[in-house]
């Protein structure tokens, strides 16, 4: 009966954390332009342009069930039912059951428009990782501090357009935001898994932090 509980505990984990591991922030209000005469094309440079943070809410959620999971599976009473937790690696430890969890790579798909609404550039992939690796210290911050940590920094953007192509007026647009390698079918081999819920302006990032706070 434990082993079925905590199996059941670990799939929602998994579905839950690769929803909603991280938060995606976008920023595309600056655009700079260097045309290089030789090639006769534009390099676009949108800034600040996109970055990840981790998602405080699911990080916290993710250790306190591997913390509970981590002390209950020492009592010598549980020792039998989580041995045999141990037979699947699945399940071995904190750290795996989180990596069988959570996806470790992340990418924007970003497209540029000019003044008429046609596409004129693409990214297909802008990509971000990210993997935390549970241990008995590992700490939970608050929200904002990921944010101003330089190991989550911006990216900025940049498409190199024929002159040709360009207007007066040209828009940078996130198209989605993906993690990839989320699941298998034969037909299609590995694809990504969409998730615009985890899409931020920056603006809806500040109210996000508000929300936060309120809460405490």
């Amino acid at each position: 009966a434990q082993v079925a509980k905590w199996k059941k505990i670990f799939d929602d984990l998994e579905r839950y954390v690769k929803g909603n591991l991280v938060i995606a922030i976008y920023d595309l209000s600056t655009i700079q332009d260097t045309y290089n005469t030789s090639t006769k094309q534009v390099k676009l440079k949108v800034t600040p342009g996109v970055k990840i943070v981790p998602n405080r809410t699911t990080l916290w959620v993710w250790k306190t069930v591997l913390d509970n999971f981590s002390r209950i599976r020492v009592i010598p009473e549980n020792k039998g039912w989580a041995s045999d937790m141990n037979l699947n690696s699945k399940y071995r430890d904190a750290q795996s059951v989180f990596q069988y969890a959570g996806g470790t790579h992340f990418f924007f798909k970003i497209d540029l428009y000019d003044v008429y609404g046609d596409r004129i550039a693409q990214i297909r992939e802008l990509s971000f990782q990210y993997r935390p690796t549970y241990n008995a210290d590992f700490q939970v911050i608050a929200q904002f501090k990921y944010f101003d940590d330089l190991k989550y920094a911006w990216k900025p953007v940049e498409f190199t357009v024929p002159i040709g192509k360009i207007t007066d007026a040209i828009t940078p647009r996130i198209e989605g935001f993906y993690t990839g390698s989320s699941y298998y079918t034969e037909s299609d081999g590995w694809k990504p898994t969409s998730l615009p819920w985890c899409l931020k302006t920056l603006d809806e990032w500040q109210e996000l932090l508000l929300l936060q706070r309120a809460a405490l």
